[in-house]
């Protein structure tokens, strides 16, 4: 949860920063890679945080996800990563660079396929079915009862 609120917040601190310290004569740009083959990504890592995560929470926590919830949460992360983990970092690289070195950088650069195809087409879908693409195929918690 805290990793979402991180990524909405980001752009709000960006156009704000952006439009403050436009008078001051400083420019701000965002570089916004999607997913990219690093430590952060590693199928293996998945396992290990999720593992992790799990075996901290309270029993009663415990009993309200289940184990199987883990189990399918490390299943569809790791197809999830696997279809849209970009294998050249380099990328970021190449953004950063231009975003320092050139006179008159773009003010926002989406690096990696899966942001410059996937997410841009959910930015532009309503909530409504955006949310549904990406929560349809979601793990439900052993004892999750709908309202």
């Amino acid at each position: 949860m805290y990793v979402e609120v991180d990524i909405h917040v980001v752009p709000v601190v960006y156009y704000l920063n952006r439009r403050d310290l436009y008078k001051e004569g400083i420019s701000v740009h965002i570089i916004e890679p999607c997913y990219f083959a690093t430590n952060m990504t590693k199928p293996d890592n998945l396992v290990l945080l999720l593992q992790e995560a799990y075996n901290r929470c309270e029993p009663e926590v415990k009993e309200y996800y289940g184990k199987s919830y883990v189990e399918q949460a490390v299943d569809k992360g790791k197809t999830f990563l696997s279809a849209v983990t970009n294998s050249n970092p380099g990328q970021v690289v190449d953004a950063y660079l231009s975003a320092v070195c050139l006179r008159y950088p773009a003010h926002r650069y989406v690096v990696g396929l899966s942001a410059q195809v996937f997410y841009r087409i959910l930015w532009n879908l309503p909530e409504l079915i955006s949310d549904f693409i990406l929560c349809s195929k979601r793990p439900v918690p052993a004892n999750y009862r709908k309202s």
